[in-house]
């Protein structure tokens, strides 16, 4: 998930209502359980404080599904003047949550920042392929047909007629030809979806010969796999089930990158953890990845201009001001949006005070750092 596309939040007025659900849609009773899932909201909602009415909207919102995906969640953020965000997610929260507070919740998007918004599967065999690009929540929003221009590709027996002595390199020469033609539209779609993981399938001979036809950057993308065919195209669930593995490789694979970059940023004075010091490098716009632990119910302040700070005093020096008491989860990662950092949730891999760290784009002043 590219999280610019949230860059709209930040402009918008508060208080927020957010909504992250597994939207059930894939069972005989998947509106029932959407409309239960609605009123759970709209009772949450209420008890923390939101409008009646708008509480109501959400529950009636809720009610209709946004996909048919069965890995699918959903998010809604509504700010004062309606819904901002109505989207399905490509991996279902770990939980449903429904929250109205002075800040959008935004941290379980960060086990999303790594998925590419696309995935390329084609499926080969001598003749051509089908070229298909889906988006996050495996909806197709490209589709590609490739037809060798050689039709004489299957050998024949050379001791049925001498005038068929030259068929096997002819047919030969036909599959390489159009494996060319295969590699050359794979590299046109690879080329307008940059890094997308591509997918290939159908014929293993195919497979490996498409494979080699291509330039090193586009084939280090490549994923083969024996769970497709052309007769059988690219929506089966067998596939969906190794895009949807795909996936989770990115997200295990961003997990990884970000720890090591973590401790080397560390090692350089150019990392920080813990809310005191994640919260001054927010205040200076210092951060450029934001690390988001183990929930915790941990709770920062909210200054009259917008400012964070593990203390009161960080935000205001005016005892007469407004400061609002909020909870870290909510606000530490919206600062963060507004400085245009990324978020990236981390498993134990780094232990985090307070459940948040930080790369930092340049070392922190000795009197910020804490």
């Amino acid at each position: 998930m590219d999280l610019s596309t949230l860059s709209t939040l930040t402009e918008a007025t508060g208080p927020f209502v957010s909504v992250y659900s597994t939207d059930p849609h894939t069972t005989a009773d998947a509106q029932t359980r959407r409309e239960l899932k609605g009123r759970s909201a709209r009772t949450e909602l209420a008890e923390a404080g939101a409008p009646a009415a708008l509480a109501d909207e959400i529950c009636a919102v809720l009610a209709d599904p946004v996909t048919t995906d069965p890995h699918a969640g959903r998010v809604l953020i509504a700010g004062r003047d309606g819904i901002l965000i109505d989207r399905p997610l490509p991996l279902r929260p770990e939980i449903s949550v429904a929250r109205y507070s002075p800040r959008p919740y935004l941290a379980p998007l960060a086990r999303l920042t790594a998925v590419h918004p696309h995935r390329i599967t084609v499926l080969v065999d001598a003749a051509g392929a089908d070229v298909t690009v889906t988006g996050p929540i495996d909806e197709t929003v490209e589709e590609t047909t490739v037809t060798g221009e050689v039709d004489r590709i299957h050998k024949v027996d050379s001791s049925y007629n001498r005038e068929y002595h030259d068929v096997p390199a002819s047919a030969e020469e036909g599959r390489r030809h159009n494996h060319r033609q295969i590699a050359d539209a794979v590299s046109e779609v690879a080329a307008r979806r940059p890094e997308a993981p591509i997918l290939l399938g159908g014929e293993d001979r195919s497979i490996t010969a498409v494979t080699d036809e291509l330039e090193p950057a586009v084939a280090a993308r490549v994923h083969a796999t024996d769970a497709g065919a052309r007769d059988t195209g690219a929506r089966s669930a067998e596939l969906r089930e190794v895009r949807f593995g795909l996936l989770e490789d990115e997200l295990a694979a961003r997990t990884e990158e970000t720890a090591k970059r973590f401790a080397q940023a560390e090692a350089g004075d150019l990392a920080v953890h813990g809310l005191h010091s994640v919260t001054a490098a927010l205040r200076t716009g210092n951060v450029e990845t934001l690390l988001i632990g183990a929930p915790t119910d941990a709770r920062i302040w909210l200054g009259p201009d917008g400012m964070i700070g593990a203390a009161r005093a960080e935000v205001t020096t005016d005892p007469e001001a407004q400061a609002t008491d909020c909870r870290a989860d909510e606000a530490v990662p919206y600062a963060a949006l507004a400085v245009g950092a990324d978020l990236v949730a981390m498993d134990d891999r780094v232990t985090l005070h307070e459940g948040f760290g930080a790369i930092l784009r340049y070392p922190m002043q000795p009197d910020t750092a804490g």
